[in-house]
């Protein structure tokens, strides 16, 4: 009865804990993904590739995963007089540079 009790009330607990952790996450992007929000850049799989017998197709070398080069920015934009925190590739920051961080977000949707 005893252990039952305690067991109630730890699970009680644990529920409540579940609850605040997702009020804290409510405010958060939907996904956080290794995807850049502009240029939608994600990971890809590619194939290992071994000198010492090359090209046989008895060689399994495997598959590795390559990743983007994502960075995690705050951009400001002068136009609206915000910043925004995105995660984009090292090509969406050359982008931004380039044709500036308004015309670059808004046609990628993002604001």
């Amino acid at each position: 009865m005893v252990c039952r009790l305690i067991l109630g009330i730890r699970a009680g607990f644990l529920a409540y804990q579940d609850i605040a952790k997702r009020e804290i996450y409510d405010n958060m992007p939907l996904h956080m993904t290794k995807v850049c929000a502009i240029t939608k850049r994600s990971s890809l799989m590619g194939g290992r590739y071994s000198n010492e017998t090359r090209a046989t197709q008895y060689n399994p070398v495997g598959k590795v995963r390559r990743y983007a080069n994502l960075q995690t920015k705050k951009i400001y934009i002068p136009e609206i007089g915000k910043s925004v925190r995105l995660t984009v590739s090292t090509r969406a920051l050359k982008t931004i540079q380039k044709k500036g961080a308004f015309a670059t977000l808004k046609k990628a949707k993002v604001i």
